[in-house]
């Protein structure tokens, strides 16, 4: 069980404003892959902090 990571509200919309550019240039294969590439990563700084 990790800790929880919070993110804060700039990081939240920089991270939307990404996945919109990814989608809109690369479509939505890519932006699957980056949000699931993205969670992964979170999972693991959750666990190993």
């Amino acid at each position: 069980m990790g800790l929880p990571v919070i993110l804060s509200e700039t990081a939240y919309l920089t991270f939307e404003s990404i996945c919109s550019q990814i989608q809109e240039r690369l479509g939505n294969k890519a932006l699957n892959d980056f949000k699931r590439n993205t969670i992964k990563t979170l999972e693991l700084i959750s666990n190993s902090p």
